[in-house]
């Protein structure tokens, strides 16, 4: 047994159909109570005439009775469809009778004129009435402007009137009237801007806070405030279709045959009858109808051939006449005697009344002869309207011929001369006429011409004026000559024949006839002659007066409108003779659209009545019906009429929303277009959409079917209801403040008028609300109707009343031809059917390759296809390395061999303890100081005394043989000839008696060390020059010449000299006076009263009587001495350690030789490292020091940015303190003890010969101690440090920049091996041994960081200048000297201080102890092999990275759903890329467009699909993305070239190379780059390729060799071939692409057009932005041309904006779901959440008072300008206070030209000055609020836990440096960013604000896009922005995802948006609002899934059955 069937909906839940039909008879007493009076039961038959009928509730529409709305019944899945309670049919019955009806009226008003001409009568008296009002008022606001008197201004002058007809009179009359009402108008307006605009106006009217209605004393605010509550606007601007006057005759034709059958078929001879004679005048009858017609058709044709015959005859008898007067033979008569006989007998038959012509064809007679009859007619074309025009045309030209006169259009003066009395009176007759009917002279003209002609009268007897005298008047040879003529020719006929002749000639003359006769003026012709008036309006009391007459015109015409109206609805009104009774009515008007076949049947089935009434879909229904119909109820302001169509509007706005919605469900893209749907009404469309359908998803019907009724009956209700709550609640706002409005006694008028426009708003939006939805409600029920038949083969469509030429075009604007449709009315009503032919036409076929793709895109964003852990195959999956917890590298050091137990000799054992120490690292400074311990003398001591010397001799005597031998079997044993060779050696020793006394190895161990380490350095060509000096010393001491030169080389001064100078200085240092009086009395020389100076001569002449030149044999053995010393070697500079780098590397190798067997195991420059980790490893550490890639290459060629690297490394290093140089100690020490961990102290085995493990930890605890001091002091330095050196100072301290460069690039190495180090252990796991070693330049390095060195190295360089007296062959002072006498300072000074580390003297630094950190002057190394191979790989990645900028090299990368951390929506994107080919990224700022773009091209690369790509990004991207890829991709695997502001020629090699595979340029550059190629191919201009491309030239003129698409696409095409760059066409991301969007109504950019060349020839393609729609719809169309160019675009196969923008732009807000449908298969939209707290604050700031005095003279200078250039001025002072900029610096001659350009524009010249005096007001009150802002935010504490960084927006670049100096002046740290700078100032001013060096960064919207600004922790924006792309670009800078940030609570952000408290700004804030809205609603909602919603829901549930039988079946 089945299970029982079930009910579910929102009233019962789910419960058994039983049980409710039970209940719903239960309540069987609710039917009456619940049933709407007017509401009916109808049975109808949706599916056909022949089908099952379903009972139905309908709800009559109160306006319209024959319309109603379905409410209940057929399970409500047909609620909502409008039933025409009548069928065309019973329209037309309904009009006809109503037709006969009034004529049956008319014909008894002719016998009773007191009946049905009362009704006329009245409208006529009430009209006359109104006339009378209207004048009278429009009189008297004529006479308050001055007009005229009341009374003339009313009526036209005597003389514009004199000599017209009274029909032309009347028109000239009324002519008049409208001129004055429309100048009235005009002048209203401007009082009413006036007052409005202007407050010194409303002060002179009086006018202050004024009540909202007017009283007797008062003008009310009501009359200022604009009453239209509707917009009549479609939202589109509908296609016009060109149609030719004979396509709209033929329709105008089949309109009056249908209009003729429905006639004759209801019963209504009468009008069956005019019918077929309106259709014989229109077409030719032909036989074959005469033999079908009716009787009462034929009486029809019969009146029109009489009418024709008659014509005929007359014509050919006068023809017969003139013809035979002339001697000439007349035309034939065409119908002989006999064929006249019967077409007399049948016209005399016709000739009456047309019911007795009826009656005669109806006879028996009639029948049989009416036929013939017209045949014969038809047989001379009588039936024929062309012969009969023919005919009508020959018998006017007829006229002329019989009175022998030429046409009037012919006539000539000669011609003229000739005529005769019957020809002139014929012709005067036409030109009376014609003349008496011309209004063209205005009534000035005519008063001037008559003044003229009275000037120029002849005195009685004179001749006439002379022709000079004429000539002077202007020419006018007879002045008012129309005008006489038209008061003549009242008086022409009574003419003379020469009067006549005159007559005829002024009127030849004047063009009234003749060759040249001037067409018939229109009224514009006449308006432009009359007088203009002035309606400006410039006094505020004159404004109040007019607009309160004004208000009283209104009111008269709204009264008489009333009674009008009511007149006509057949109301009786009071003072007037109509009687309602007896009128008939009007035709009644059929509503457009709804369901026309329903196939009604009255009677309902009432058994399920009550069950189907208790449904609550029912009461929604009602409901929801009752609040439109009242919604849309008329007022004051609105007549029904208006009420009905605003109605409509919505509707339709609906319909189109849901059928378009429908269709992207069902079919997967757009199949109607929105004009086509409004044209042919909800159900006509949806009928239309159901066969698309069934064309596409014929199999599917049923389906879909029930799935569009489950869903209308399942959603109505909702739908219904969120209606109707929007609805309430925009009238209540809208009536609480309309209430608020009524209580307000009084107000200002721009209060009233803001109020207003609220008020207004929410009404709209109300009805709006309400008009929408059901317009959607009743396309879905029809569209639910239709498929659930058979499709239809017609369509029947309701126009209502309209004419046929306007449905005509209407249907050929919609694509249909003339034999698509046909068209039929009722005399009131049209119809149109559409037959099955134009379907095809109407809708746009389905591609099934976008229906898989649509299905594929959703499946993507579905999750379908989602993969855990998926990253794309180019990217890096990197974890962060662990910190190493192992255990240290093993250290080959082993303890001095003291007792020499391991070695022969001493020296041996320090070249073993050196090499030991030179393979685990230590630096040259550590071991020298390591080898001055005194711990060694102290050691050497313990072991013993040393061997007596005679046993050296004995073993050097007695070699040792070897201590160990191989046995017979090849093992090593003791051999015996070295025990006895052991005990020789002993016996010898004990005969050699003591060792002698103090003897000790130590000696020996320094001079080991010595010879191994010299103390000084070798200079073998200064030596040998010595020892030359030194032999030739005896000889050159007897020349006193060659002595000089001698003692100057070696620097010794001779006695003479040094007393001398011992003399002088005693002489000039008053502190001296005493030692120079004791030498003087010494030497005997007086001092009474005598100088210093002089004593001291006489003193240096006592001593040294001499002179200078003796040779003082002291001096000679001074000089001796020194050159033997400069020969030793003893005056060489000293050696310090550093320089024993090489020493100790030959040593350490001969160590490993000797000592190891040649086993590198553990040495440092020999160990090995896994390359993986290597070079994941080195990855990361280039990451933080990307400065490293100019560390490994020779200073000569490092490039420029490799230079500034170093620099910005040194600055970095020393120029600030740096934590990484001097780490906290804490720091330091835990690294020291990773290398150095601490010993085990544990029990000494007994055969351990070793230092004992305490011992061990000892030398391990002291060695800890020094390094803890170490790196307290160097943290202690850097903290206290305040000089530091700069960069100058530094090369100079190195005496040259490649010196002072190789020092850096060794520091960087440093930094770089330190990081890799710890990056290699973590990630590898295993110990890396690290040493270190001095850098290049170390010494220059050393003392150039020391300040008091560098001060010493200043003064000794002056000194030396000052004292030296040799100078080179140049003449300039020795600077190698100087050099010189500083380096052997430097050396000797460091020398010694290392020299004294045992003792401790001096206060230079010692070297640290091993395992701590690197001095400032050395550096850390792995290791020659390690460092060889990290050069490798550095130097693979250097041409990829910007050694300026670090990048972050991203850890836990992932592309899946993870809690807290989603990116699984870019896996769907790169898949969805992958799938589409061609797609739009419409992702939100900070959602990862880059890593999409970059998954996107790997996966493609990976498949072979693509090995290039391009990527066209904004610039400040550009710099970045080099980060971004190093940060994500893997290393070495992607190449890519991305550097900003690289030349062309750079950029074009990047193009070229092949091994690039990703070239990055800004959009900018790849446009100027793509034109240089296509000029340079094609061998032309720039600049003409450019006008090809965009079809303008550089003027804005168009270009006439204009590219088409194909054109443009060859060309690009060939272009990048011809260059090598077309494998980039590979791939093609565009970032940002909404920089090349176009938008209607502009130009095309040149910069959109080659993107858009670019990306329709690319494979692979993505336009990229996270704000695709700036300001309306047009922008997402041209989104899809540029994404899917073969769908979109122009073209007869292609969606075009026009279609688009009917189908979303009305408003796209409400459409957006069709349009997230319409997007899902071409784009991906996904915003992502960025984890922060983003609070905004939109503050409305008063303005300064400068600013509010600023603002008012702006509004009253606008307001000026305004006024005169309505009269026609221009006033140059108002134009000059609007922009005082303007007409700086230009001459006062010229400030007219420069003010009326300005005018031509007031608008925007006001804005501008509006934008200045808000915006960059040096007073404005938004500089002070900033200021206060980033003062308390900068006191705040951000997530960082430092001060809080903030981020300022502006647009003006004077804003832009207005804040900058302001928030400077306020101690702020401030960079600014602006479209004028450069890209590499751009990346320095985003990495000083990210790098934590300002607190503020000031940026122009230049910086809106691209750059990454997380650093910030709140943002203003101190203006409001265009658009809301604008806005959003802005706060995304600051409002993204952090990648520093890990976990943690999101970070909190405060976004200011400024305002003024301004009309203007308030105007920019509701645009903004509006913008953002249209964003929004295509984002809302983005995420979800559309098969998962609506319709798509309910059809995939009815799909799922069928394929899942489908399966099945497959299966079996």
């Amino acid at each position: 047994m089945a299970s029982p069937s079930v009910i579910s909906g929102p009233a019962s839940g789910i419960i058994p159909a039983e049980v409710q039909m039970h209940l719903m008879f239960a309540t069987h007493g609710l039917f009456e109570v619940l049933k709407d009076a007017g509401d009916r039961w109808i049975t109808i038959h949706p599916n056909g005439p022949n089908e099952p009928g379903h009972p139905v509730l309908v709800k009559t529409d109160p306006h319209n009775p024959s319309v109603g709305r379905i409410v209940a019944g057929a399970g409500g899945k047909l609620n909502y469809t409008t039933v025409h309670l009548k069928s065309p049919e019973g329209y037309k019955r309904e009009a006809s009778e109503k037709r006969a009806k009034k004529q049956a009226a008319a014909a008894s008003a002719r016998f009773d004129p007191d009946g049905g001409a009362k009704k006329k009568k009245s409208l006529q008296a009430l009209n006359e009435n109104r006339q009378r009002e209207e004048h009278a008022r429009l009189g008297a606001i004529a006479e308050r402007l001055g007009w005229g008197d009341a009374d003339k201004v009313t009526t036209p002058d005597d003389a514009e009137l004199r000599g017209l007809d009274p029909k032309t009179a009347d028109r000239v009359k009324r002519e008049h009237m409208q001129k004055l009402a429309r100048d009235v108008r005009a002048a209203a307006l401007a009082a009413k801007d006036l007052l409005v605009t202007d407050a010194d106006a409303r002060a002179q009217a009086g006018i202050g806070e004024v009540p909202l209605r007017a009283d007797e004393t008062h003008l009310g605010a009501a009359a200022f405030l604009p009453d239209t509550e509707i917009s009549k606007a479609r939202g589109y601007k509908p296609e016009t279709s060109a149609v030719d006057d004979a396509t709209v005759r033929a329709d105008k034709v089949r309109a009056l045959e249908g209009r003729m059958r429905d006639a004759a078929e209801s019963g209504n001879p009468e009008d069956a009858a005019r019918t077929a004679g309106r259709l014989a005048r229109t077409r030719q009858i032909d036989p074959h109808e005469i033999d079908d017609a009716s009787p009462t058709v034929l009486a029809g044709w019969a009146r029109v051939v009489s009418q024709r015959y008659d014509r005929l005859t007359n014509y050919t008898a006068a023809a017969q006449i003139i013809k035979g007067k002339r001697g000439e033979q007349g035309p034939a008569d065409p119908i002989s005697e006999e064929e006249r006989a019967e077409l007399d007998h049948m016209s005399k038959l016709v000739e009456g009344a047309i019911n007795e012509g009826i009656n005669n064809a109806s006879s028996g007679f009639g029948k049989k002869n009416f036929p013939t009859w017209l045949k014969l007619a038809h047989k001379h074309g009588l039936l024929d309207p062309a012969a009969a025009r023919e005919i009508e045309q020959k018998a006017a030209a007829l006229r002329y011929e019989e009175a022998g006169a030429p046409s009037p259009e012919s006539l000539t003066p000669d011609a003229l001369a000739k005529l005769d009395g019957r020809a002139l009176d014929v012709l005067v007759a036409e030109a009376a006429t014609r003349i008496r009917g011309d209004v063209s002279r205005t009534p000035a003209e005519r008063e001037a011409a008559q003044q003229a002609q009275r000037a120029v009268a002849p005195t009685p007897g004179a001749g006439p004026a002379p022709a000079d005298r004429q000539q002077e008047m202007g020419g006018v040879t007879n002045p008012g000559p129309r005008q006489d003529l038209r008061e003549e020719a009242l008086v022409a006929p009574e003419m003379g024949p020469e009067e006549k002749r005159a007559y005829l000639a002024r009127a030849l003359d004047l063009g009234v006839i003749g060759p040249e006769a001037k067409p018939k003026p229109t009224a514009d012709d006449r308006d432009e002659k009359r007088e203009a008036r002035d309606t400006a309006i410039t006094e505020g009391r004159t404004a109040a007066e007019v607009l309160a007459l004004h208000e009283q015109l209104r009111s008269v015409r709204s009264s008489f409108r009333k009674k009008s109206q009511a007149i006509h609805r057949g109301e009786a009104v009071e003072g007037t003779e109509y009687d309602p009774e007896a009128d008939v009515g009007p035709h009644a008007r059929v509503a457009r659209g709804g369901a026309v076949d329903l196939h009604i049947d009255p009677k309902a089935t009432a058994d399920l009545v009550q069950g189907i009434e208790d449904e609550i879909r029912t009461r929604a229904a009602r409901s929801f019906l009752d609040e439109v119909h009242g919604a849309y109820e008329s007022t004051e302001h609105l007549r029904p009429e208006d009420a009905q169509a605003d109605r409509e509007r919505h509707m339709s706005f609906g319909a189109a929303d849901a059928l378009n919605n429908h269709a992207q469900t069902i079919l997967g893209g757009p199949v109607l277009d929105r004009q086509a749907i409004d044209t042919l009404g909800a159900d006509g469309a949806a009928q239309v959409l159901a066969w698309a359908v069934h064309q596409a998803r014929e199999h599917e019907a049923d389906a879909i079917h029930g799935a569009l009724g489950d869903y209308h009956a399942g959603t109505q209700v909702e739908q219904a209801e969120d209606a109707m709550g929007q609805s309430r609640e925009s009238f209540d706002a809208a009536n609480e403040i309309h209430q608020g409005m009524l209580a307000q006694e009084t107000g200002d008028l721009a209060d009233w008028h803001a109020k207003n426009q609220e008020r207004i708003g929410h009404i709209h939006r109300a009805r709006e609300a309400l008009g929408r939805t059901l317009g959607a409600l009743e396309a879905t029920a029809s569209l639910h109707r239709a498929m659930g038949r058979q499709p239809a083969e017609s369509v029947r469509v309701s126009l209502g009343p309209t004419q046929t030429e306007t449905v005509t075009r209407q249907l050929h604007a919609i694509g249909l031809g003339a034999e698509d449709y046909e068209i039929h009315d009722d005399g009131t009503n049209k119809w149109a059917e559409i037959k099955a032919s134009g379907f095809p036409k109407l809708t746009r076929k389905i591609d099934p390759a976008d229906v898989r793709l649509h299905a594929d895109m959703e499946a993507i964003k579905r999750g379908d296809h989602d993969r855990a852990g998926y990253l794309p195959p180019n990217f890096a999956n990197r974890s962060e390395a662990p910190p190493y917890i192992g255990p240290a590298a093993p250290m080959l050091e082993e303890p001095f061999d003291y007792g020499l137990t391991k070695h022969s000799d001493v020296k041996t054992a320090v070249e073993a303890y050196i090499g030991q120490r030179v393979n685990d690292g230590w630096s040259p400074a550590q071991i020298n100081a390591d080898l001055l311990r005194d711990e060694h003398r102290t050691a050497f001591d313990a072991a013993g005394p040393i061997e007596h010397p005679g046993v050296k001799a004995w073993e050097i005597a007695n070699p040792a043989p070897p201590a160990k031998v191989k046995d017979w079997t090849g093992d090593e044993t003791d051999n015996p000839d070295h025990a006895a060779w052991q005990n020789r050696r002993s016996a010898h020793a004990i005969t050699l008696g003591p060792t002698p006394a103090g003897s000790s190895r130590h000696s020996e161990f320094v001079a080991a060390t010595n010879e191994l380490l010299p103390a000084r350095h070798s200079d073998p060509k200064r030596e040998g020059e010595a020892r030359d000096d030194l032999a030739r010393l005896d000889t050159a001491s007897a020349d006193p010449e060659q002595f000089s030169r001698l003692a100057s080389k070696y620097r010794v001064m001779s006695p003479y000299a040094r007393r001398k100078a011992a003399l002088e200085e005693m002489a000039e240092e008053p502190g001296m006076a005493d030692d120079l009086s004791h030498a003087a009395e010494r030497a005997g020389v007086e001092t009474e009263k005598r100088k210093p100076k002089d004593i001291a001569a006489d003193i240096l002449a006592m001593e040294h009587p001499n002179g200078e030149g003796f040779i003082h044999p002291t001096h000679v053995e001074d000089v001796r001495r020194e050159i033997k010393a400069t020969a030793a070697g003893e005056r060489n500079p000293k050696m310090m350690a550093e320089h024993y780098g090489p020493i100790l590397r030959a040593i350490a190798e001969d160590h490993i030789a000797r000592d190891r067997g040649g086993d590198k195991t553990g040495a440092l420059h020999h160990q090995e490292i896994d390359p993986q980790h290597t070079q994941d490893a080195a990855f990361r550490a280039l990451a933080r020091h990307p400065e490293a890639t100019a560390a490994f290459k020779p200073t000569h060629e490092l490039t420029h940015p490799e230079r500034e690297a170093l620099r910005l490394a040194f600055h970095r290093y020393h120029a600030m303190r740096d934590t990484e140089s001097a780490p906290r100690p804490d720091e330091a020490m835990a690294a020291w003890r990773k290398n150095s961990p601490e010993p085990v102290i544990e029990q000494r085995d007994m055969f351990d010969t070793g230092p004992s493990m305490e011992e061990k930890h000892a030398a391990w605890k002291s060695r800890h101690d020094a390094a803890k001091t170490s790196a307290e002091t160097a943290y202690n330095k850097g903290a206290e440090q305040q000089e530091v050196i700069d960069w100058p100072g530094y090369v100079r301290a190195h005496r040259g920049a490649h010196a002072a460069y190789a020092a850096v690039q060794d520091l960087v190495r440093g930094r770089f091996m330190q990081d890799f180090h710890g990056q290699y252990q973590g990630l590898s796991g295993k110990p890396l041994k690290s040493g270190t070693e001095p850098i290049r330049g170390w010494r220059e390095h050393r003392h150039g960081m020391d300040p008091e060195f560098r001060e010493w190295w200043k003064t000794e360089r002056d000194k030396a200048q000052n004292a030296l007296r040799e100078r080179d062959t140049g003449g300039r002072y020795a600077e190698g000297a100087v050099r010189d006498r500083i380096d052997k300072r430097m050396e000797n000074e460091g020398a010694t201080s290392q020299q004294q580390v045992t003792s401790g003297i001096g206060d230079m630094p010692t070297a640290a102890p091993h395992g701590g950190p690197p001095e400032g002057h050395e550096r850390m190394t792995l290791g020659e092999n390690v460092e060889a191979h990290l050069a490798d790989i550095v130097g693979a990645h250097a041409d990829m990275i910007d050694p300026r900028k670090p990048f972050a090299a991203r850890f836990g990368v992932h592309m899946d759903a993870r809690l807290g951390d989603d990116k699984v929506h870019q896996q769907r994107a790169i898949n969805a890329w992958g799938r589409a080919g061609r797609i739009g990224l419409f992702l939100g700022a900070g959602s990862g467009k880059t890593n999409v773009a970059f998954g996107a091209f790997g996966e493609a690369r990976a498949r072979g699909q693509a090995a290039r790509g391009l990527y066209a990004v904004p610039s400040i991207v550009q710099e970045q993305f080099g980060g971004e890829a190093l940060a994500f991709l893997r290393p070495g695997e992607t190449r890519w070239w991305a550097k900003g502001g690289a030349p062309r020629e750079e950029r074009m090699a990047a193009y070229r190379d092949p091994n690039t595979h990703m070239v990055v340029t800004t959009h900018q550059s790849l446009r100027d780059d793509v034109t240089h190629m296509l000029a340079q191919h094609l061998d032309t201009p720039e600049a003409d390729v450019t006008a090809k491309m965009t079809g303008y030239n550089a003027d804005g003129e168009k270009h006439a060799g204009a590219w088409d698409e194909a054109q443009t696409d060859a060309n690009v095409k060939a272009a990048l071939q011809a260059h090598g760059a077309d494998g980039l066409l590979d791939f093609l991301a565009i970032d940002e692409g909404h920089t090349a969007l176009n938008r209607a109504g502009k130009q095309d950019s040149h910069l959109a057009r080659v993107i858009d060349s670019l990306g329709r020839i690319s494979k692979h393609v993505g336009y990229m932005t996270g704000s695709p729609v700036k300001n309306d719809a047009s922008e997402i169309h041209d989104q899809l041309v540029k994404i899917a160019p073969d769908k979109y675009g122009p073209g007869a196969d292609k969606i075009g904006r026009a279609e688009f923008m009917r189908r979303y732009g009305g408003d796209t807000t409400a459409s957006a779901a069709a349009l997230r449908r319409e997007l899902a298969k071409h784009t991906y939209l996904g915003r992502i959440d960025p984890g922060t707290d983003a609070s905004y604050h939109h503050e409305t700031l008063a303005p300064s008072e400068p600013q509010r005095a600023r603002l008012a003279e702006i509004e009253r200078a606008y307001m000026d300008a305004r006024r005169a250039k309505q009269r026609g001025d221009v006033d140059i002072d108002a134009v000059r206070r609007l922009s005082p900029g303007a007409f700086k610096d230009v001459p006062k001659d010229q400030h007219h030209d420069v003010a009326k350009r300005l005018s031509a524009a007031l608008g925007m010249a006001r804005d501008a000055a509006f934008n200045h005096a808000v915006n960059i007001h040096p007073e404005g009150a938004k500089l002070d609020r900033i200021a206060e802002i980033v003062k308390q935010r900068t006191a705040e504490t951000g997530h960082d836990g430092k001060p809080k960084a903030g981020v300022v927006f502006a647009r003006n670049m004077d804003a832009v440096e207005a804040i900058r100096a302001r928030l400077e002046k306020d101690g702020h740290k401030v960079v600014t960013l602006t479209g004028k700078d450069a890209a590499d100032k751009k990346a320095e001013a985003k990495d000083a604000f990210q790098g934590g060096h300002a607190d503020v960064i000031v940026l122009s919207n230049a910086g809106a896009t691209g750059a990454n600004l997380h650093r910030g922790s709140y943002e203003i924006q101190h203006d409001i922005p265009q658009t809301y792309m604008t806005w959003d670009q802005r706060q995304a800078r600051i409002n993204r995802m952090d990648p520093t940030q890990k976990g943690g609570p999101p970070r909190k952000l405060d976004v200011h948006t400024l305002a003024l408290d301004h009309a203007w700004e308030h105007a920019n804030k509701a645009c903004l609002e509006r913008k953002e809205a249209l964003h929004d609603a295509l984002f809302d909602g983005a995420g979800e899934r559309l098969d998962d919603t609506g319709l798509a829901h309910y059809l995939r549930e009815r799909l799922r059955p069928e394929m899942n039988e489908a399966g099945e079946e497959r299966a079996a």
